[in-house]
């Protein structure tokens, strides 16, 4: 798996092991916090360039995906990391990073904070429908595993207008349908919020 061809090789393989790792799955709040944690990493291109809050933050993860200080790395895991970077990792984590609290800058926080455009382009098409603001489409499931948002509701009915979302943290064109229309596809839909 390669998440961003953009950085160092070794930094986007510790990646891997950082999100699925329970210490980042614990307390990463969402897409938009991938991303910022991808755009930190790119930017340093390294595990060595990054500012010591995030180096700490990453081997807090890596403690918690077995990565001990003084343990021989599993190769599968780590391989392509040099033992220097591998030093550097270990130096960073310690049992009380459990603890760690990750300290935000307002450049991140402006990141995070920082709404999605999602477009609606056959809105026209829909006179009758009630579009939800920007802010409050969600994610109601999947179709043929790509995300379905819920975009709006027919006047009268409260029928369901969805949207396939292709892209979960950036801006993005949408298309509209009803819920129903989708319902006879080959692919299969799968509601997993409550409408």
């Amino acid at each position: 798996m390669n998440i961003n061809k953009n950085m160092h090789a070794s930094l986007d393989r510790m990646l891997v092991r950082v999100f699925n790792s329970q210490y980042y799955l614990d307390t990463a709040p969402g897409d938009k916090f991938n991303s910022l944690v991808i755009e930190k990493c790119t930017k340093a291109d390294t595990f060595e360039k990054l500012d010591k809050n995030w180096q700490t933050f990453l081997g807090a993860c890596l403690y918690s995906a077995g990565m001990r200080p003084g343990s021989k790395p599993d190769y599968p895991l780590y391989s392509g990391l040099t033992d220097e970077q591998i030093k550097a990792i270990q130096s960073c984590i310690k049992k009380e990073d459990s603890d760690f609290t990750l300290e935000f800058t307002d450049a991140d926080k402006a990141f995070l904070s920082a709404r999605e455009k999602k477009i609606i382009t056959n809105k026209d098409r829909y006179p009758d429908v009630d579009f939800l603001p920007n802010d409050e489409i969600f994610k109601i499931g999947d179709i043929g595993g790509t995300a379905l948002l819920l975009v709006g509701t027919e006047q009268g009915s409260n029928a369901p207008i969805v949207a396939k979302s292709y892209e979960s943290d950036s801006d993005e064109e949408l298309f509209a349908i009803p819920l129903y229309e989708l319902l006879n596809s080959q692919d299969p839909v799968n509601i997993t919020e409550e409408i």
